[in-house]
């Protein structure tokens, strides 16, 4: 029992951080495209 709730959050942990990269990954994406026109650098 103790176990499984182990790897439960381990898997909570796991989709924690993609979503995170998945975000930050949208978030550079949108950054580069509102930017480089700019050429602010």
């Amino acid at each position: 029992m103790v176990v499984k709730a182990k790897e439960h959050k381990q898997h909570l942990r796991f989709f924690y951080y993609l979503n995170l990269s998945r975000y930050k990954l949208i978030a550079e994406c949108l950054l580069i495209k509102f930017f480089k026109p700019n050429k602010l650098w």
